[in-house]
């Protein structure tokens, strides 16, 4: 019984792989893409497959795509948004957090126009953390505004004290899912680790390792602590978006 099960779950594993490589394609029809997706996520949650599983075949085939994508504080690739002189602190911070969340790095470029944000990493994995952070950020900037800090001082403090929050949650359900692909190692001998730690080498051989840059931090103030409660409640995204909506959204 335990050897049909786990012949089963080896043959949606494969099914997942063909349908997440359908809904990864940028050249397939928007609709057949995002279905494609629709379908793999359906039969992991049936079948309590985690996306780094999914990954193991284009490691192990040396196939999987490492790169990384730029963008401005807002989110958006430079050439479609802004660029600032210098990266916003609470744009720094955030960014630390999402690279944390989506397996990657964060880091700085400085360009002819202004300092950029880069991500590094996994292809699928970069594009996820400047979609994801783009959301957080639009976020960021709708709370502060609705909460009348909107004085420049006061609403910096919203703001990093926000994102600080943000990073901490983002920090916290990265190493909820590195524990929960150590149960499932134990349990089942689910690769996902393995896939998630050969990615982490990975990349740290390709672009280094993640610099983390120290802040001097905001003076608890009332602005600050709106931001905090901001940070707390802004909802984080559980998955990724679906097929080209993921590029639609990030400006590609």
């Amino acid at each position: 019984m335990e050897n049909t099960q786990s012949e089963r779950r080896a043959r949606m594993l494969e099914k997942v792989r063909k349908l997440m490589a359908m809904g990864r394609d940028d050249r397939g029809n928007a609709t057949e893409t995002e279905t494609a997706m629709r379908q793999a996520n359906i039969l992991m949650a049936q079948f309590g497959i985690a996306e780094a599983e999914v990954d193991m075949q284009s490691m192990d085939s040396g196939a999987m795509v490492f790169g990384e994508v730029e963008l401005g504080p807002d989110g958006r690739a430079p050439e479609a948004g802004k660029v600032s002189r210098q990266m916003p602190s609470y744009a720094g911070i955030l960014s630390i957090g999402v690279a944390r969340f989506c397996d990657s790095i964060a880091t700085r470029r400085r360009g002819a126009s202004g300092e950029i944000l880069v991500f590094r990493g996994e292809r699928e994995d970069v594009l996820f953390a400047r979609w994801l952070f783009g959301v957080l950020i639009e976020a960021i900037g709708r709370e502060q505004r609705a909460s009348g800090w909107t004085k420049r001082g006061e609403a910096n403090d919203f703001k990093v004290t926000a994102a600080s929050t943000l990073a901490r949650r983002l920090r916290a359900l990265a190493d909820e899912r590195r524990a929960a692909y150590v149960e499932a190692q134990r349990e089942s001998g689910s690769r996902a680790l393995v896939v998630v730690d050969r990615k982490a080498i990975e990349i740290a051989q390709r672009f280094g390792t993640q610099k983390i840059r120290s802040t001097s931090g905001v003076q608890q103030s009332s602005a600050s602590m709106a931001g905090r409660a901001a940070g707390s409640r802004i909802n984080i995204p559980a998955g990724r978006p679906l097929g080209n909506q993921q590029r639609t959204a990030i400006g590609n």
